[in-house]
């Protein structure tokens, strides 16, 4: 596969981690769960909002994934 980006293989620890997870039969990784994946993604949602300035409201927080933190 081409450089896609900047250290790409960086992630390879992340792909090996997923298939270790589905061999042993689990749906979910026990390193990072549901809860800290949707916790990770409103930053990162919130991190793009302030980027691109007022018209990109900040996304509040789940309830789901704030009830964890």
């Amino acid at each position: 596969m081409p450089d896609a980006y900047p250290n790409q293989h960086g992630f390879i620890y992340q792909t090996e981690a997923i298939h270790r997870c589905l061999a042993a039969g689990l749906r979910e990784c026990p390193q990072m769960d549901q809860q800290a994946s949707l916790h990770n993604l409103e930053v990162l949602a919130s991190i793009h909002a302030l980027k691109e300035g007022p018209s990109h409201p900040v996304p509040s927080k789940s309830k789901s994934a704030a009830s964890n933190y």
